[in-house]
Parts: structure tokens; C-alpha cells; sequence
């Protein structure tokens, strides 16, 4: 009996071993313009990100991500990616003189074939007034992070059509647009200023709230719950307040209803609860 109870639990050590060891990797094959095995690709592999987490860390002093692991394609294209067991990643794939590819995947997963055609790198400028801009970062999709140089110049490599191209520099609102567009040229503004105070439905001031404009965090309540945005954009949609489970919101009236220039919302308050989204009153 005692022999018996063992080998159960030795099949069931060796069986719980293989089902993590089988779901610990993502699977695929990247493939050149001729259809055939690409050898030294990079893949990838990101833990997956939230928006809002990916807004924060743009706005960080370390933007970069921290990849789980980094892989090269085998001599016929294939490769196996360790996931280190996170239900789902995030996978980049990219090699020199070509597109880059971003896409989710399940742990364990097979993504199946990959084509990365060959592309020339992309340039951009960034300027605000007619003058270059530098310094300013650009994120090109949630994997590629570069700078202007002193010419208000960058290069990312050609990207997937529904990827976005994000500009940001302190001075200036932050902007975007899709990575498919003919041109890659940013002219940056300084925006709207939107002031406005957060404060419960009692009445009192609400301290060090996070404020996001379009789900971007620019500004935090100070003591007596006032807040200033100094570069949202001109005609930006939504702003929240958080501070642990109480929330509230407002949204730019005058753009929902003719994308004309916002106005600066009067003062707000934070509606208490979990989960609670209210307009601010």
C-alpha cells in the first residue's frame, strides 16, 4: 500500500512538473521577405501592462520596460521565449533593417508565424514653433522608447498599422497619432491650462489626489485640494481624480459636443466609495 502511495505521488510530482514546465514559454517561427526562416531575430518578452501603468512609467524617470527574458530566432527562424509562468505577455520582435512587431499572448501559446519585411528606419522631427525641439520622448507603441536629438530628430523602425506614436516633453501637451501616417513630424503646443480643486462630498479638501487628463497623470491635489495642469491638451476629453477607493470625474462638455476649444472646469469634488465614478459636483 505504502509503495503504492508513493508511485501516485511520484506520477503526480512528475505530472505537476511537466504542466508548468509546458506552460512556460511562448512558441513561433519568424519569417523573412522570402518566406523562409529568419535567423537572429530578437524576441522580447513583457510582462502585460495596463494603460494606466503605461502612462505612469512614460511619465517616470526610468520609461524603458524591463523585459522578463530576451531571445534570438535558431537558424530556421524558430523560437521559445520563457514567459517565467505569467499568464499573459507582451512580445516584441524586431532585427535590424526591419519592422518591429508587437503582440499579446497567452503563456504557452504557439503565436504561429511571423513575417518581418525589410523596412528602412523612420524619421521624425519634433518642433514647437518652428524650432527643434530636443530631448523629447517619443514612445512607439509600449515597447520602443527614443529621444530627439539637438535637431529635434528620431528614427524608430517601421511599425504595425494600428500602433501609436506618443510625443512627450515637460513643456508642452502631450501628443499622438498613429503610426500609419505618411509623415512622423510632431509639431508640439504648450495646450490648456485646466485649475480646479478636489474635495469631498462633505466639503473638505482632498490632498494629493492623482489627476489624469485622458488618462494621463499630470498633476496631484496639494494640501488644500487645488490642482493645476499646466500643459493638458487644448481639447482634452476627461479628467479624474483618484486617491484610493474614491474617485470622480468631469468630462469637457464643450468637446463632446462640438470639438471646440475647452474651458477651464470650476472647482470638483471626489465622490466616496469603491469604484465610484460620478460626475464631480
Amino acid at each position: 500500500m505504502k509503495k503504492l502511495m508513493r508511485s501516485i505521488l511520484l506520477l503526480l510530482v512528475i505530472a505537476l512538473l511537466t504542466a508548468v514546465n509546458s506552460h512556460a514559454a511562448v512558441t513561433g517561427t519568424v519569417l523573412g521577405d522570402d518566406a523562409k526562416g529568419l535567423a537572429g531575430a530578437r524576441i522580447r518578452v513583457y510582462p502585460r501592462e495596463a494603460s494606466n501603468d503605461f502612462y505612469a512609467r512614460m511619465l517616470s524617470e526610468t520609461p524603458e520596460r524591463a523585459p522578463l527574458s530576451t531571445t534570438e530566432t535558431k537558424s530556421d527562424g524558430t523560437f521559445s521565449a520563457d514567459t517565467k509562468s505569467a499568464s499573459f505577455v507582451d512580445v516584441v520582435v524586431d532585427a535590424p533593417g526591419r519592422h518591429l512587431i508587437q503582440l499579446r499572448s497567452p503563456d504557452g501559446e504557439d503565436i504561429g508565424a511571423l513575417i518581418l519585411n525589410t523596412a528602412p528606419m523612420r524619421t521624425g522631427h519634433v518642433t514647437a514653433n518652428g524650432k527643434p525641439v530636443a530631448g523629447a520622448r517619443i514612445a512607439c507603441g509600449r515597447a520602443l522608447v527614443v529621444k530627439s536629438d539637438d535637431k529635434g530628430e528620431f528614427q524608430v523602425p517601421e511599425l504595425s498599422a494600428f500602433e501609436r506614436i506618443v510625443v512627450i516633453h515637460p513643456e508642452y501637451a502631450i501628443t499622438e497619432r498613429g503610426a500609419s501616417e505618411p509623415s512622423i513630424d510632431f509639431a508640439l503646443v504648450t495646450g490648456s491650462q485646466i485649475r480646479g480643486r478636489v474635495s469631498g462630498t462633505d466639503g473638505q479638501a482632498v490632498a494629493h489626489a492623482t489627476i489624469t487628463v485622458n488618462g494621463w497623470p499630470l498633476a496631484q491635489s496639494g494640501d488644500d485640494g487645488s490642482f493645476v495642469v499646466a500643459h493638458a491638451p487644448e481639447k482634452w476629453r476627461m479628467v479624474i481624480a483618484r486617491l484610493g477607493d474614491r474617485a470622480a470625474m468631469v468630462m469637457n462638455r464643450s468637446v463632446a459636443r462640438s470639438r471646440s476649444r475647452s474651458s477651464t472646469p470650476p472647482s470638483r469634488s471626489v465622490a466616496s466609495g469603491s469604484n465610484s465614478l460620478r460626475e464631480w459636483c
